[in-house]
């Protein structure tokens, strides 16, 4: 004899509630990240701001350039800033996103990859012309001071898009590439001085908070076509099922 499933409104009533929990719970969760990126930028603009991390900063600059010294190593490493500037990280992003919406026929794509790219600027910007750091020799550019760095967050920013343009949750090997690439530019600039360690740090911190965001986007706006998943859908589908076995 087939037993078929049962059930009362009332268990139905719970596993929504219990859903409705989980739900709540993630979301809360995910907003972790972005929140402790956030005051840890903010804490480290304030040190900025008041010269706090200058002995710091000036101890690390000796340790990668020694009496000032423009050797071999400054002159390997200045092909790759220059490949990989700010300017150069958002043409190519835009070309693969582009590339990306046209294959997929889709607008998700750009949806995913414009507020990052235009919350980075704008963030980074904002740092720029509010502290007014001058770089290493002393210089502070027309559109803003040394911190935070620009390339750092470029860099960052363009191959998370371009990780989360691949699949909706990358894998963590994919964030550790992510995070070499910005490893790396920070490593280059370092040893030619072009930035302080916190400017590199807090570029680091800029994009990890923008980012962090990203990848929660609602409706899972960056993910493939069948890679999109709705909470909402899976806890009324699970409803149905157990109304359809009363």
């Amino acid at each position: 004899m087939r037993v078929t499933p049962s059930s009362s409104p009332e268990t139905t009533d719970l596993l929504g509630a219990r859903d409705d929990t989980s739900t709540t719970a993630r979301s809360s969760g995910e907003l972790v990240l972005p929140a402790v990126s956030l005051a840890a930028l903010l804490g480290l603009t304030v040190l900025v701001a008041l010269g706090s991390t200058q002995g710091l900063d000036q101890h690390v600059r000796t340790l990668f350039r020694p009496d000032d010294q423009w050797g071999d190593l400054q002159i390997g490493v200045d092909p790759f800033i220059e490949v990989f500037s700010p300017v150069v990280c958002v043409g190519l992003l835009a070309v693969a996103t582009a590339s990306t919406a046209v294959w997929r026929r889709s607008w998700r794509p750009v949806v995913c990859v414009a507020p990052a790219v235009v919350a980075a600027c704008l963030l980074t910007l904002a740092l720029k012309l509010l502290v007014g750091r001058p770089d290493t020799h002393g210089v502070v550019a027309t559109l803003g001071g040394s911190y935070p760095s620009g390339h750092v967050v470029a860099v960052l920013v363009a191959a998370g898009c371009l990780a989360l343009l691949g699949r909706s949750t990358p894998t963590g090997l994919t964030w550790l590439l992510v995070a070499l690439a910005g490893a790396v530019m920070s490593w280059a600039l370092l040893v030619q001085t072009a930035h302080w360690f916190t400017d590199v740090f807090g570029g680091g911190l800029v994009a990890l908070l923008v980012l962090s965001l990203t990848v929660h986007l609602p409706f899972n706006v960056c993910a493939p076509t069948g890679q999109r998943t709705s909470r909402r859908a899976g806890v009324r589908h699970r409803h149905e099922l157990f109304g359809r076995a009363r």
